[in-house]
């Protein structure tokens, strides 16, 4: 009888690692057909990608500059024009500063790996061709994200989401980092779902990496905060791990950090030059002293900085996330919207997605705290809508039969308005989103831009 029973357990053994490995496969062989899928359209988008837009051409110059001048230069000319006081004359104001170098240190290793002449043009043709591979790589990490949170099937038809999403086609071609750092979220996301006893370490380096590619992503060392405070663990082993996950973190991104100081003097120097957009847009008094521009902060002047973001930006810029992500999420912002409610009732299943709902809930917030929302802030948070969308739909008590009609509507939706945007957009390029919508302040900038440079004609 014994036997028998051992017999029978060996068996079901088996059968479940057969049919483990059965689905396994499935899975593998479905995402193989929809990350081909996903690839043809991002070939087009390398094609409709023309334009070298600011956010980009400084990328592109300091990938081909690297192996020119052996510098991250983003222009080849000295910058004469009227610059704030702490951003030293000379080579050092055409230094790249605004975003980190990693992205720019992957472009000229692809130009060296394709064996291409460093030039501007060659230069943005290897940053269009990673971020096609990185795009690529957002479909395959959202089925693997999305089956550790939900099923195989479900992480599958998110996949394809991301995959027919326009907004996530036009940046997986466009040159610009943003596909990347939504890879560097979702590296997060997996560390910070794993039981290991590294963790601390990990999402360090995971935050710290993140940092590298876009000083935006210093949201993943607060979301690092947040997940190691709810953990069990006493008091004490908090502390260790919220100290470990600082140290790492700010020893992953030193390299830039010590770059900064030696040629400017200051460790966040990019973060200070950012700052002066917020100066700007918030009016900060300014006078010119020796021909160098100085801004008057003052306690007055940061009061006006907080009234401005407390006021203004946020509130204008809160509402311009919730009109886009209705048309880039459809249907799936109704359900978000609903969950933005029912995690506030449901701890379980706020305990369950607690990485998501952290690193989204602060992407967002420091987005809107901008003086003005960009468009390309949507690509590492729309994967993000997805998954609280699912996770509210699977929730509600729809039968498996309405579930998937549910699905197939979003999935028809967000086909359709993938096609009705490459129709609607004349550059077939969402970078200036200017072309078919307002602005957060009711604007159309960017499209007059377009206008005034004789790429579109009213």
């Amino acid at each position: 009888m014994i036997l028998v029973l051992g017999h029978v357990k060996n068996n079901n053994k088996k059968c479940l690692k057969m049919r483990y490995t059965h689905y396994m496969k499935q899975f593998h062989w479905v995402l193989l057909c929809i990350c081909v899928a996903a690839l043809i359209p991002r070939i087009f988008s390398v094609q409709w990608n023309i334009i070298d837009h600011g956010d980009i051409k400084g990328d592109v110059t300091a990938a081909y500059s690297l192996i020119t001048h052996h510098q991250l230069r983003t222009s080849d000319e000295l910058d004469l024009s009227l610059t704030p006081d702490f951003i030293p004359p000379g080579i050092g104001r055409s230094l790249l500063v605004s975003h980190p170098p990693v992205w720019a240190l992957l472009g000229a290793a692809a130009l060296i790996v394709f064996q291409r002449e460093p030039t501007f043009d060659n230069a943005f043709f290897a940053l269009k061709i990673l971020s096609v591979l990185c795009g690529l790589l957002v479909v395959v990490l959202t089925a693997v994200v999305g089956r550790r949170l939900f099923d195989t099937r479900t992480s599958l038809v998110i996949a394809f989401w991301i995959a027919s999403s326009y907004l996530m086609i036009d940046y997986s071609g466009n040159g610009a980092l943003y596909s990347l750092q939504t890879v560097t979220y979702f590296v997060w996301i997996i560390v910070a779902y794993k039981d290991m006893k590294s963790k601390p370490c990990a999402l360090g380096v995971a935050s710290g990496l993140g940092y590298l590619v876009n000083h935006q992503s210093m949201v993943l060392a607060a979301a690092s905060v947040i997940v190691l405070l709810v953990t069990d663990r006493s008091w004490k082993q908090k502390i260790t791990d919220l100290v470990t996950v600082t140290l790492v973190t700010f020893a992953v991104a030193s390299p830039w950090l010590i770059r900064n100081y030696r040629i400017f003097g200051d460790l966040f120097f990019s973060h200070a030059v950012n700052a002066t957009y917020i100066y700007v847009k918030a009016a900060v008094p300014r006078e010119i002293i020796d021909g160098r521009e100085h801004f008057i902060l003052g306690f007055f002047g940061h009061i006006e900085i907080l009234r401005s973001m407390l006021m203004v930006w946020l509130p204008n810029n809160l509402y311009y996330i919730a009109r886009k992500l209705f048309i880039l999420a459809p249907v799936l912002f109704l359900f978000f919207s609903f969950a933005c409610v029912d995690y506030v009732f449901s701890p379980q299943r706020r305990k369950i997605m607690l990485p998501i709902i952290a690193l989204l809930v602060l992407h967002i917030f420091l987005s809107a705290s901008w003086p003005v929302t960009k468009f390309r802030y949507f690509v590492p948070m729309l994967p993000l809508v997805f998954f609280v969308s699912v996770d509210q739909i699977r929730s509600l008590s729809f039968s498996p039969r309405v579930r998937d009609v549910l699905f197939g509507l979003i999935t028809a939706c967000i086909l359709i308005l993938s096609y009705m945007t490459y129709l609607s957009v004349p550059t077939h390029t969402y970078y200036y989103d200017g072309a078919i919508t307002n602005d957060p302040f009711h604007g159309r900038e960017e499209y007059n831009y377009l206008i005034r440079r004789g790429i579109l004609t009213k």
